[in-house]
């Protein structure tokens, strides 16, 4: 199955993913609907999110972050999230073998 549309209207596909550096320790998030691949490194915290962002950025804005940065998922991040890393590998193993 293939989903067809420009990439503005395929973001709403994929997470959009959020870093941000704290002067103390990062909140919790991953409680927080929509939060995912919650990874928190010293004062740095990075996550992804699906659906409303509002949440999510309300908890980052009360602990005061020194850095935030949100960016949307790119052309090849869509395209793995809607075909997945693993057909992609398999056919690249598939193509090694046939040669």
């Amino acid at each position: 199955m293939a989903e067809i549309g420009t990439l503005a209207q395929m973001r709403h596909l994929s997470a959009l993913t959020v870093d941000a550096s704290f002067p103390g320790d990062p909140p919790a998030v991953g409680h927080l609907p929509g939060a995912s691949a919650v990874q928190v490194v010293g004062r740095h915290l990075t996550c992804q999110v699906i659906g409303p962002e509002d949440t999510l950025l309300g908890v980052i804005a009360a602990a005061h972050p020194s850095m935030l940065l949100s960016r949307e998922p790119s052309l090849e991040e869509l395209f793995l999230s809607l075909y997945g890393s693993d057909e992609m590998h398999r056919d690249e193993i598939g193509s090694e073998v046939a040669q």
